[in-house]
């Protein structure tokens, strides 16, 4: 088991229990209902693409991350004591209402009532959907920015580096950062309105993520800061999407293309207008 957090596991009285694959507003809701020492016991079983590589950007708690193959076999009684022996104040366990664990999935909440106090949190809707990471990223594939933030509780957000880009939006278009991004889960094809965080300052932005149908075919992730030009300190840059513009198309002219691009800005500057 590992944790990224210094403080020891032996000071954890509570413990939320999942595989936090997204920090959306159900595991929010578990969250809530820890301690003061309360922990997250992190099931890892996940795979690229992810809503959240980095749980702990999200989550103040400490966090601690356990392999599921380190318990997928075990009964009611052996995973009780797997945590009462890593976590010795454990008390009270916090976990969804579709919670099960061990071999084949046998066990459930009630299993675990025996050895300590156990708070379920119940589902939680959206529209009178159940929100889940699949649904999430359904949403992100269709371009539905809107409903997924409302099932993350917060913005989607993903972080590249600054690579460098064709060297045509400065010269032909509008300056853009390009961004290698690995691991995230990533949004549809398109336009979208943006908030860039650069160097610890957020901007008003329009992004871009797709294939460069108008110059040399490649996928591209690129945004344009509104009202700035910089030269950013540092290489790391945080996207957050606020919402769609417009699909990815193809531009058989330059000047198509600008005009555009123009009337995107003008649309991000729009629905940004309230922050």
């Amino acid at each position: 088991m590992k944790s990224i957090s210094s403080i020891s596991p032996s000071e954890i009285t509570s413990l939320c229990i999942g595989k936090f694959d997204g920090v959306h507003i159900a595991h929010q809701m578990l969250l809530k209902q820890n301690d003061r020492n309360g922990g997250v016991l992190k099931i890892v079983m996940d795979v690229p693409p992810f809503l959240t590589p980095c749980q702990e950007d999200y989550i103040s708690c400490p966090i601690f991350r356990i392999d599921l193959k380190e318990i997928k076999e075990m009964g009611a009684s052996d995973f009780s004591l797997f945590l009462k022996q890593r976590f010795p104040k454990l008390a009270k366990i916090i976990v969804g209402y579709d919670f099960r664990f061990g071999k084949n999935r046998s066990y459930g909440i009630d299993d675990l009532r025996a050895f300590f106090e156990v708070c379920v949190v119940d589902e939680v809707k959206v529209g009178g959907v159940s929100v889940h990471k699949q649904k999430i990223i359904s949403h992100l594939l269709a371009g539905e920015i809107l409903e997924a933030n409302a099932m993350l509780g917060r913005r989607y957000e993903i972080k590249g580096h600054i690579i460098r880009g064709q060297g045509i939006g400065s010269k032909e278009c509008v300056p853009t950062l390009n961004l290698e991004v690995r691991d995230y889960a990533l949004p549809k094809s398109g336009v979208y309105a943006t908030l860039s965080e650069v160097d610890g300052v957020v901007y008003k932005s329009v992004s871009f993520l797709g294939h460069r149908l108008s110059s040399d075919g490649q996928y591209a992730i690129e945004t344009h800061l509104l009202d700035a030009c910089i030269v950013p300190k540092v290489q790391e840059v945080r996207i957050s999407f606020v919402d769609f513009i417009r699909e990815n198309k193809r531009f058989e002219a330059l000047e198509l293309l600008k005009e555009q691009i123009q009337r995107d800005i003008e649309q991000s500057r729009l629905l940004l207008s309230r922050f």
